[in-house]
Order: structure tokens, then sequence, then C-alpha cells
């Protein structure tokens, strides 16, 4: 997988909800954020939601991570559907499945 632009992702209102992501060196030398998606207000009444999900999925990406860890560590975790289920929305975002 190729790394996704860092976090921390916000979305911005305006015309259309905006997401930005962290600084990406590579992709913008003058230390402004890094645009990752354009969601239409008028498409659906969802946008804004769609926009706030959007830009936490670092941030979500990280925590299954983590809970995975830890869950892996606890014996009675390791069967756990829960665990089975935060290791498949892993493997579907870093597009490893």
């Amino acid at each position: 997988m190729s790394k996704y632009t860092p976090g921390p992702w916000e979305y911005l209102n305006g015309f259309h909800y905006e997401i930005y992501g962290g600084l990406d060196e590579k992709a913008n030398k003058f230390g402004e954020l890094f645009p990752i998606a354009t969601i239409n207000k008028k498409e659906r009444l969802e946008a804004k939601t769609n926009a706030c999900l959007i830009a936490a999925a670092p941030d979500l990406l990280e925590a299954c991570k983590e809970i995975c860890s830890l869950m892996t560590e606890c014996n009675s975790c390791r069967n756990s559907v829960s665990l089975d289920f935060a290791d498949q929305a892993i493997a579907k975002a870093t597009d490893s499945q």
C-alpha cells in the first residue's frame, strides 16, 4: 500500500465540503494542507457527515490498529468477532484485502 497523506485531516465548509490532510513535503513544498477530497453539498443530505467521517479516517485507522494490538495480547480476546471485524476494516483501509 502506498502511504496515505498524514493526519490530522480536517474539513472546511465552503461551497463544497473540502477535506485536507497533514503536511506532505513531496506534495506541497509550501507548508499548506494537501487536498484529499471534495464533497458536493447538493448531492446528498449526508454530505457534512461524510466529510466528518473522511476527515476522521487516519485517526480511526490508528485507533483500530491500537485496539487490535491490545486485543491480540489478551488471550480471551483473540477469537473475538470484534477483533476480526477490526482486522477486516484495517485491511480495507490499507488495501490489503
